[in-house]
């Protein structure tokens, strides 16, 4: 019930994945006027993603929008590949909270522990083979700019 009014209250079509507790969950909200068609979607029971074959603006994507595990998940990457590659399109978009620090030195301040290493290493994997990039890093290669934060005591990290 939830996700009709909050669609009629967004005012144009939305995907949601929720979860039973707090823990999980994303949405897409695509704005009014955009120029879409939705052909295939693939959302997770478990809140964790959604997956779009779509196009937009005449041209044919693959969107993802997901919510990692804050543990080492590589399956995970591993299944939301699969799940991409399914589409056979030859664009993607990629959004939401990874919870994998992709540059160790670049991307954490005052961490103490390299987490997470072989989900990092899948992303790694998936990103060379489809020759994906990070649009932030690309335009900001020496910045170092984090967006989750912890205040006491301070810990970084852009995720």
């Amino acid at each position: 019930d939830i996700e009709k009014k909050w669609e009629e209250e967004w005012g144009n079509k939305c995907f949601f994945s929720h979860h039973r507790n707090k823990s999980a969950g994303v949405s897409i909200m695509f704005k009014i006027g955009l120029d879409f068609e939705v052909h295939n979607s693939i959302i997770d029971i478990d809140g964790r993603y959604i997956i779009l074959d779509l196009s937009l603006s005449s041209q044919r994507i693959t969107f993802v929008c997901l919510y990692g595990f804050n543990t080492d998940e590589p399956s995970f990457f591993n299944d939301i590949y699969k799940k991409m590659a399914s589409f056979s399109n030859t664009s993607f978009l990629l959004c939401g909270d990874w919870n994998v620090v992709q540059d160790f030195h670049m991307d954490t301040y005052n961490i103490l522990h390299n987490r997470n290493l072989n989900s990092r290493n899948k992303i790694e994997e998936i990103s060379q083979t489809f020759e994906f990039l990070d649009p932030w890093r690309t335009y900001h290669p020496d910045d170092k700019k984090f967006i989750w934060r912890q205040t006491s005591p301070i810990k970084q990290s852009r995720l």
